[in-house]
Order: C-alpha cells, then sequence, then structure tokens
C-alpha cells in the first residue's frame, strides 16, 4: 500500500515544516521538561526516564489519577538498560517492547518515550550511540492531531487511509522511513511537529490567519474533517456553508 500520493511533494512538505516549526516545537517541549527538573547532565537514565514518562503520559494520554501514574513508575522498573546492541535500531527496538510492557502506556506514548529521551537526552551517556545514529529509526507516535494534518489539511496522504495510520502499523511506519531517507533533512518523528501545530493551532479553529501552514494547508474551513467526524448529522451542511463565509476572526 502506498500512503503517500506524491512522495516529492510529501518531502517539500513536511520539509518546510520542520524548518517553520521546529523551534517551536522543541521549545515548547523543552518548557515541559524544565518544569519537571528534568536535566541530562545530572540525571541517570532512570531517573530521566521518569520524568519523559510523566510528561508524556499526562499531556499525550489523558490526565491520569495519581493512583495511575504511580502505578505506572512502579513498573518501569522493567525498562532496564540490561544489554549490549551493536545497532541503534536494535536497542530502539528492545525499550519499545519493554515499555509497551509498563502499565499505562500503549504504543503512541511509548514511541513518543524514546522520542524524547533521544531528543532531549544524553544518548551517549545513556545508550553509547550519538543522536543522529539513533533519530532515523524511531517511530512516529501517531495521534489524531498528526492522522488530521496528513490527511485532512496538508492531503499528503489519502483521506480514507486515515484509521489505517497507526504507531504499530510496520508498513506506514516503513514507508515513512523511506520517505524520510529521500530527504536530506527529515527523520520520522520530526512529524510529531505536526501534533504541535495540530495542537497549538487547529485544535483552537480560528487561528487558520496565523498559522504558517496556510500555503499547503487544503482544508481551512475543516469541511473535510467536519464530514468525517460528524458527517450524518443534520444541518452539517449549512455549518459548513456558514464557516466559509463567516468573517473570520484575526490575530
Amino acid at each position: 500500500m502506498d500512503y503517500f500520493k506524491d512522495r516529492e511533494k510529501a518531502i517539500e512538505v513536511l520539509e518546510y515544516t520542520k524548518r517553520t516549526y521546529q523551534k517551536e516545537h522543541d521549545e515548547f517541549h523543552s518548557f515541559t521538561f524544565k518544569t519537571l527538573r528534568a536535566d541530562p547532565e545530572k540525571d541517570n537514565f532512570y531517573a530521566f526516564l521518569k520524568k519523559m514518562v510523566l510528561a508524556d503520559i499526562q499531556s499525550r494520554h489523558g490526565n491520569l489519577t495519581k493512583y495511575k501514574v504511580l502505578q505506572t513508575f512502579d513498573d518501569l522498573k522493567k525498562v532496564k538498560l540490561d544489554k549490549q546492541f551493536e545497532k541503534p535500531e536494535e536497542l530502539l527496538d528492545d525499550l519499545y517492547k519493554k515499555l509497551l510492557s509498563v502499565k499505562n502506556i500503549g504504543g503512541k506514548i511509548a514511541a513518543l518515550v524514546l522520542k524524547n529521551l533521544v531528543y532531549f537526552g544524553d544518548t551517549e551517556k545513556y545508550f553509547g550511540f550519538k543522536k543522529k545514529q539513533l533519530l532515523p529509526y524511531l517511530l512516529l507516535p501517531v495521534d489524531v492531531h498528526i492522522k488530521n494534518l496528513l490527511c485532512y489539511r496538508l492531503q499528503i496522504i489519502k483521506p480514507d487511509l486515515h484509521d489505517k495510520i497507526k504507531t504499530k502499523n510496520t508498513k506506514f511506519q516503513d514507508e515513512l522511513r523511506e520517505l524520510c531517507r529521500e530527504s536530506n533533512i527529515l527523520n520520522p518523528v520530526d512529524l510529531d511537529i505536526l501534533w504541535y501545530i495540530g495542537y497549538q493551532n487547529c485544535n483552537r479553529r480560528v487561528y487558520c490567519s496565523v498559522c504558517k501552514m496556510g500555503e499547503y494547508c487544503k482544508d481551512r474551513n475543516f469541511e473535510i474533517e467536519a464530514k468525517k467526524n460528524i458527517g450524518r448529522r443534520k444541518g452539517i451542511e449549512e455549518e459548513i456553508e456558514e464557516v466559509k463565509t463567516h468573517p473570520e476572526i484575526k490575530f
């Protein structure tokens, strides 16, 4: 199955996205980690891991109860650096499987924790590999914002494949990795920037006038998404038309 309709166009859009929003994305996450006093220079692997997990299960899992968070922390003892690996992909695969065995951690959160461990941690101290060796093999942590941008707004993946884009879908992840190899600057996890755009801009619905993706966005009125989500609801066509003709709020 080919996920990307036009690989050349997909690379163009995704490279633009990275150049335009990478700094904002990194600063957003860096602030969160600073509030947790995450410091790779001082923290050992387990201490840093706990802080990444706490940040990720609260921001992307939905707010868990304190009891469930403590359950997760107790179970994190399973995630040990108890093997030596010659290849970075083998290390990441081992850590991913260990994270999946932890209570309250599914595929998306496991991939996100690994991404943030590599992005913001001291990978040479923790794993014996440089960041650039690990980045190409990280899985994209897929969530609804990423799917909506890929399929509805940027339309670099066909809208009817929306439900097939998943963190654990190896065919999608493999094709994404191949696509990124054709670029000089992209890694699969760079598409997590789309989560930031969806969360910060699209989520607010009226921020289109300040969103820097306007040049590439094909669903500024959320028409495709609206029909997908509430297409059977009476009055949806009238609602879409009103959105199209409403004097847009400017920021």
